[in-house]
């Protein structure tokens, strides 16, 4: 017998928010299997079989539709080889309806599951060297692929998502060195049957391994808004996390809401659950479908901030007559002003000229009206467009400035990969990171701009992550951060994360120009607090402010000023083209000078 069981309960009873009849169920345990059988299930749907090692069924680790019928009974058969070691709740999915036995059995296999190991990217990337002459080195701390069989954990709800392995890219976020990122689903697990919560995953900066994750409330485990929250964990200028309702293709919805959330201040015994707070109530008039990614720009805090989406082609068209819709909220205080323009010339930067329908754009603002646009078909073949920059035009056309395809160095081929964009600030450089296809999978190129909004003709190629590939899944996303260590160190920790096929830690040294460093030595350089506006003594080709522990909170090019409105009293570091790294004490209503 390959496998033990005790503490089998065989009472089966429906979970308390289900208004229905207790239905049997029962658990025959053979020598290498195990059959779970129920009857008198009484939903149309074909039931679904989950198995989890977690009460929640936060983590299911198993998950089958193939139930056979007979005499009104299903019965599924699981090899004991599909199972992990330790305790196993079941239940039954059905509908609307959740069937769920009150207590878990136990399974023993023989042997402990495997400790972690972090796993190092082999590749030896070269040292790169910037235009403003400083020179970064990649170093592998670890990665985690599904191509190389350590991937992140993949959610298994099938009765709510199309397949069991589809997840999208929901984004991720770092604090005090944790990685949390939000559930990889169409939908968070057990959405139809519990709308108060939703989960983030979370795994060590340092290693890679996988921690507890972490449950996500509303106060008064009030339901959120909407009939879908996709999440797409991100932070605002202010380094506030936020997410929003969200829905897919399937039907139009009216009601969406943007909801920040405080991962400072976790709870529950093992910080296993955080609160999440309704910042906006707003919706989409008329029939839109497939609202699913929004971005914020601004501070979220103070109510001064924009926040932008595109919703989903849920029609079939050709390349040549496809356009979409850029929408755009301004949140200034208590009012809010929507924008919408339109995109007619997307045609321009597709990478295959078939019909297609079911577009998942997202939309990264830059400055101004600037915004860079990276997409994906969502059927057909899942080409994707060209990473994009648009110039937003209130009630008309967006206007293309250019495109990868700008740049014949930088040419992608007619192949899936993974879209979503990256900004990248480092020592007062500017580079952008998205997916690209290798090895009939997906990497990551990282590429030096003159500026973020550069046409793309001016993009110099730094680094292609993982040559041999993330993973070969088509429904990727891409996002990377630069996590500097704060203070006076110019150094950090390069964060690759690509939804459905893995994420990856890099240290990036940065050394600056020594030319540079005995300039400013020569070139005194001071600042004041004037109020709420941070002058400097001469003009800066690139001005950053960060806080100690590495977020920046406030940049522009050729500053001679930044403002300082909405931060608190704390201490910052100035970073910029030409000055070492300066320690600014914001002080309210009082003039500082160093």
């Amino acid at each position: 017998m390959l496998g033990k069981l005790r503490n089998v309960t065989l009472l089966c009873v429906l979970l308390p928010f289900i208004c229905h009849s207790a239905i049997t169920g029962q658990l025959i345990v053979g020598d290498d299997e195990v059959k779970f059988a129920i009857k008198d299930v009484t939903s149309q749907s074909t039931p679904i079989l989950e198995l989890s090692s977690h009460s929640d069924f936060s983590r299911i680790m198993y998950s089958s539709d193939a139930g056979v019928l007979s005499s009104k009974t299903y019965v599924w058969t699981v090899k004991f080889s599909e199972l992990t070691n330790g305790f196993c709740y079941w239940r039954v999915i059905a509908g609307d309806e959740c069937y769920d036995e009150g207590n878990s059995f136990y399974v023993t296999k023989g042997n402990d599951p495997d400790e972690y190991t972090p796993v190092k990217d082999a590749v030896k990337y070269p040292k790169a060297k910037l235009e403003n002459k400083n020179e970064l080195t990649l170093e592998s701390l670890w990665i985690r692929s599904q191509n190389i069989g350590n991937g992140l954990y993949k959610c298994h709800d099938k009765h709510l998502s199309m397949t069991s392995v589809h997840c999208f890219n929901h984004g991720f976020v770092v604090r005090d060195g944790v990685i949390y990122v939000s559930r990889g689903s169409l939908n968070v697990s057990s959405w139809d049957h519990d709308k108060s919560l939703l989960w983030l995953d979370r795994y060590d900066l340092a290693t890679g391994e996988e921690l507890p994750f972490l449950r996500i409330k509303l106060q008064g485990d009030a339901d959120f808004t909407g009939d879908d929250v996709m999440p797409w964990i991100r932070e605002d200028d202010d380094g506030t996390v936020y997410f929003t309702s969200a829905k897919y293709f399937t039907t139009a919805s009216t009601a969406y809401a943007l909801y920040t959330v405080d991962l400072d201040n976790l709870l529950g015994e093992d910080d296993e659950v955080a609160y999440a707070s309704e910042q906006l109530k707003f919706s989409l008039n008329g029939n839109v479908k497939g609202a699913m990614f929004f971005s914020v720009k601004g501070s979220i805090k103070n109510r001064q901030y924009q926040m932008w989406m595109s919703p989903g082609i849920t029609s079939l068209m050709t390349w040549d007559e496809m356009k979409f819709d850029i929408y755009r909220w301004s949140v200034d205080g208590r009012k809010v002003l929507e924008e919408k323009a339109t995109i007619s010339d997307a045609a321009l930067v597709l990478n295959n000229k078939s019909s297609f329908m079911g577009a998942l754009a997202k939309v990264y603002p830059v400055d101004n009206d600037y915004f860079y646009l990276h997409n994906n078909r969502e059927q057909r073949n899942h080409d994707f467009f060209y990473p994009t920059l648009y110039r937003f035009t209130p009630n008309g056309q967006c206007a293309l400035v250019g495109s990868v395809s700008n740049n014949p160095k930088l040419a992608l081929s007619d192949y899936s990969f993974s879209s979503g964009m990256s900004m990248l600030d480092v020592n007062g450089a500017s580079l952008i990171a998205y997916g690209i296809p290798m090895s009939g999978a997906s990497a990551v190129r990282i590429v030096e701009t003159p500026s973020f909004t550069d046409n793309f003709s001016g993009h110099k190629s730094l680094w292609e992550i993982n040559p041999v590939g993330f993973s070969s899944d088509m429904k990727q996303g891409c996002e990377v951060q630069f996590i500097t260590d704060g203070g006076e160190s110019l150094d950090g920790h390069l964060v690759i994360y690509v939804a459905n096929g893995g994420m990856a830690v890099y240290r990036l040294k940065v050394k600056p120009d020594p030319l540079g460093i005995a300039d400013v030595e020569a070139e005194e350089f001071s600042y004041r607090i004037d109020g709420t506006t941070l002058t400097f003594s001469r003009q800066l080709e690139r001005a950053d402010l960060y806080t100690l522990s590495g977020r920046k909170v406030r940049g522009a090019s050729h500053a001679s000023s930044l403002s300082i409105d909405g931060l608190s009293p704390d201490i910052y570091i100035l970073t910029g083209c030409g000055i070492s790294p300066v320690k600014i004490v914001k002080i309210p209503n009082r003039s500082a000078k160093l």
